[in-house]
């Protein structure tokens, strides 16, 4: 099994087509940012790959 692999201090951009609707759209932006930034992406986070920092932007 192959995996991507980024190298450190690489930069990405997530980018969400939100709607307003029983949550705002800023508030559904706000929850998908704290998720990324808490649970990390991939299944190796634990280790500590897959964790993201926020740059502002």
């Amino acid at each position: 099994i192959k995996f991507i692999k980024l190298m450190p201090n690489i930069v990405l951009r997530f980018q969400f087509d939100l709607k307003d609707g029983i949550l705002k759209k800023e508030e559904k932006l706000a929850l998908f940012k704290q998720i990324l930034l808490d649970f990390g992406i991939g299944a190796k986070t634990n280790v500590g790959y897959g964790r993201l920092e926020f740059i502002s932007y």
